[in-house]
């Protein structure tokens, strides 16, 4: 049985948070705005590396339950499939609607067969629901892969995670498979490594760890132009998820961790409504390019009107399955 971890809770919290910077609609941005904004796409590699956190604490640490394949397989549909089909028809609904209110018409995509087969398999209907759909895809496999090998070491998931990180950052954008999903990917058996090292470890970590972080983010910046932005995700997610998952949270910060972790996934599926919503009343409130104030005003309320959506969904039974 795998022990609740409350400090994975809060990290949730703050990738769910982190995401919903990377959707803003304020184009075009500052300079310094849109720095920002790339570092914020590092909590998609992060949101992904919890995942493979919690797949390796269960299934790569010895002594816990193992599913057969078709067992765990079964389990991530019933708990994924339903809420990514659910969102889609959400998003359709949204996106008809929305043209219909801003632009007057509909575009052509909405008729294009390309388009069903795409929000259908790949989460075509929003900017977001393709990593749902590819974090099923991704789950799957890579359980098939440490279903077979239960005594794969740590360094080998972390290593492995890093070569696949770097061909998805120097694959050509265009090569949709290799540029989102297996970025996704590479972050998921990242997360199963982190979770084994700290397993097998019998020291404490966080000091080393909390160097590395600051110096994962020295490098973001320093090497910006110089390494792709995956790379220099991973210097930073894998030090930041070995740190917080090793570090120990007051008894009295768990139910706002906790809280912080069951909401994340709903502020991430409920996110770009906000975001197109209020990017178009902050276009209209301040004058572009759009700097840091204008950016970090409306991260803030997107963020906060999607947690206060999350909060009820959470606790709606009859939704509660397709929102946390």
């Amino acid at each position: 049985m795998v022990k609740h971890n409350y400090s994975i809770d809060l990290l949730r919290g703050v990738a769910a948070f982190g995401i919903v910077g990377c959707h803003l609609m304020l184009y075009p941005k500052t300079a310094g705005a849109g720095v920002a904004t790339a570092l914020c796409d590092m909590f998609v590699g992060l949101f992904a590396a919890l995942s493979g956190y919690w797949m390796g604490a269960k299934y790569l640490v010895p002594g816990n339950d193992a599913d057969s394949f078709f067992q765990y397989a079964l389990k991530r549909a019933r708990r994924i499939i339903p809420t990514y089909l659910v969102w889609t028809i959400v998003y359709i609904v949204f996106g008809l609607c929305f043209d219909l209110a801003v632009r007057g018409g509909l575009s052509d995509k909405w008729m294009s067969p390309g388009f069903a087969i795409d929000a259908l398999f790949l989460g075509g209907a929003s900017c977001h629901l393709w990593f749902l759909v590819c974090l099923f895809y991704s789950q799957v496999i890579l359980f098939m892969v440490v279903s077979l090998r239960h005594d794969i070491s740590w360094w080998i998931c972390i290593v492995f995670g890093f070569f696949l990180v770097a061909i998805a950052a120097y694959s050509p954008a265009a090569c949709w498979w290799t540029f989102y999903p297996l970025r996704l990917f590479a972050f998921l058996i990242t997360g199963c490594g982190v979770a084994k090292l700290l397993h097998e470890s019998q020291k404490g970590l966080s000091c080393g760890w909390f160097i590395a972080i600051l110096a994962g983010i020295g490098m973001h910046f320093a090497m910006n132009g110089i390494l792709p932005q995956f790379i220099r995700d991973w210097l930073v997610v894998v030090p930041l998820l070995a740190l917080v998952a090793k570090a120990s949270l007051s008894e009295r910060a768990y139910p706002f961790a906790e809280l912080l972790g069951k909401s994340s996934m709903g502020v991430f599926l409920v996110h770009p409504i906000f975001a197109a919503g209020l990017g178009m009343a902050f276009k209209g409130s301040f004058a572009s390019p759009y700097g840091i104030l204008p950016w970090m005003l409306d991260w803030i309320v997107v963020w906060g009107c999607s947690l206060a959506v999350a909060l009820v969904l959470v606790r709606i039974p009859v939704v509660r399955k397709f929102s946390s």
